[in-house]
This record gives structure tokens, sequence and C-alpha cells, in this order.
């Protein structure tokens, strides 16, 4: 008895290994939407995440999912169908993404390979980003997708850049710049309101930074005690993030090394 249901065990893991095991259709499909999801919610929450709207998020969020590969040819259609809010609020951004996903009915391949079951699967999640939080920015809550919801294209404006000939202007707010004006002629070379501005003197030397906080962005231009002029760039990320130091003067002055 023992040799005959070894024998017939091993029988049925060599029709396994020959044919592949066949994923279940539509619970299949389901999972890998759950996954697609998944994907979605860790690309628009990186490490040191910068507030945004939702409707950059979501644009964010379709540009370019990262989608589960697999031998059986699959067709995703992965949808928008609403935003609200703001990652920055205390609320956060909701971004309601739907996916569909369809599995054809595919046999294995080589030996050992998996065949696939014909299956499908539509499913719908709200995903709150929160744009403050180093841990625990996104919660994600599935929810029933309506009958009625349509795909919306999130065409979010433009963010706000610092200028290509930032250097050559910034440089020339110092010629003659005393500390009680550096500021002021900075404002009135980039006068828009997204732009932070601070200025300091340290050991005969003029230091001006100009920054954007949303996007941390942040130059510094610095004329030494013998005005000779210099243009500093390249901050880590997380020396620009709120409550840390910011776009400052003190980048240069007191330059941090623990990061």
């Amino acid at each position: 008895m023992f040799r005959r249901v070894t024998a017939v065990i091993g029988m049925v893991i060599t029709v396994m290994l020959i044919s592949g095991c066949t994923p279940t259709g539509d619970s299949f499909a389901a999972s890998l939407a759950e996954r697609v999801i998944i994907g979605i919610g860790d690309d628009i929450t990186p490490p040191f995440p910068k507030p945004e709207d939702a409707e950059r998020l979501a644009a964010e969020a379709i540009s370019d999912p990262r989608l589960p590969h697999l031998e059986a040819p699959v067709d995703y259609d992965i949808d928008v169908i609403g935003w609200e809010g703001h990652s920055g609020d205390a609320d956060g951004a909701k971004i309601e993404i739907r996916v569909d996903v369809f599995v054809h009915n595919s046999s294995a391949r080589s030996i050992g390979g998996a065949s696939y079951a014909e299956g499908k699967s539509i499913r719908c999640w709200e995903l709150t980003v929160f744009g403050f939080h180093d841990h625990d920015s996104l919660k994600t809550r599935e929810f029933s997708c309506p009958a009625d919801a349509v795909a919306l294209t999130p065409i979010p404006e433009p963010l706000p850049s610092l200028p290509d000939d930032v250097d050559a202007r910034l440089l020339a707010t110092l010629e003659g710049a005393t500390i009680g004006t550096v500021d002021a002629l900075v404002r009135d070379e980039f006068e828009y309101d997204f732009y932070s501005v601070t200025s300091a003197e340290h050991e005969g030397e003029l230091i001006v930074a100009l920054g954007i906080p949303s996007e941390l962005e942040c130059v510094l231009a610095v004329r030494h005690a013998d005005n000779s002029t210099e243009i500093l760039r390249g901050w880590q990320k997380v020396l620009l993030q709120p409550g840390e130091g910011g776009c400052d003067p003190s980048l240069y002055i007191t330059p941090i090394t623990t990061h």
C-alpha cells in the first residue's frame, strides 16, 4: 500500500511539473490588481516625501506603474477616477484608482512553467498620501467601484523651478550689495512668491541663499572677503526638509556632515 500511494504521489508531482500549476482565474486576477496598487503606493510615497497636491500625485500614480512580470498575457487598465486635497494638509491628498485586470488563458511554455486560467477583476482603492511623514505616509482603503465612474486625466500645473540662468543672476545681485540690501536685490530679481531668500555675513563674506521650499531646491551665492564669488548647490534633500535647516546660509557657514 505504501508503495502504491508513493507511486500515485510521484505521478501527480510529475504531471504538475510538466503542465505547471494553473492559478485560479478571477482570484488570481484580483491578486494582480492588488500587486499593482501596492507598487503605485510605494512609488508615490518615496523616502523624505515633499507635500504635493492630489492632482500631481494622481498623474504620478498612473504615469508608469509597475506591473507584475508574468509569462502569461495580461491586460491592465489603470485609471484615476477622482482626487482631492493636498498631502501637506492634515487630511492628506486622496486619490481614487481603478485597476482592471484581464488574464488570458495560456499554457505553460516550459516544463515546470505555470499555466494560467482566464480571469478578470476590477477593483478600486482610495490612496491617502501624507507629505510630511517619513513613515506611515500612505493609507489605503478599498471600496466598491462605482458603476458610473469615468477615467479622468490629471493635468497638474507645472512645478516651480530655478531658471537656467540662476547662477549669473544671483551673482549679479552680490555686486555692491551689503547685508542690508542684498535680500531686496534678490527679491527684485526673483520675484515669484514661491522663492525663499535668506542672507548672512560671516568673517567678511556675504552669503545669500535662494530656494524653492516646496521643491527642495536651493542654491547659494557667496562673495568672499577678497571679492571673488562662488555658487554652491547640490545639497542633500534631507537637509532642505521641513524641520531641518532648510535653504539657508548655514549650509555653508556651519555645514552638517552627519546625514
